[in-house]
């Protein structure tokens, strides 16, 4: 007779997704900020004459990279 510790594994699985969600999106959060503070450091502070269209091309071009990586994460 054994008993199994690992409880009720498709519970375990939804738990596991659930973590790993919240983990992932944080992570990209975060990796979007670090990816714009450098930019954005260098406009503010280093008087490179950057316009505020060029800034927000690459804001768009930044944030639609982690979009489409967001997009396609959940499904492969």
């Amino acid at each position: 007779m054994s008993t199994s510790t690992l409880g009720n594994p498709p519970r375990s699985m939804a738990q596991f997704t659930a973590t790993t969600t919240r983990a992932g999106r944080l992570t990209m959060i975060i990796g979007l900020m670090v990816s714009l503070s450098g930019p954005l450091y260098l406009v503010l502070f280093a008087d490179l004459g950057v316009t505020a269209s060029a800034l927000l091309t690459a804001f768009a071009a930044v944030a639609g990279t982690f979009f489409i990586i967001w997009l396609v994460e959940p499904v492969t």
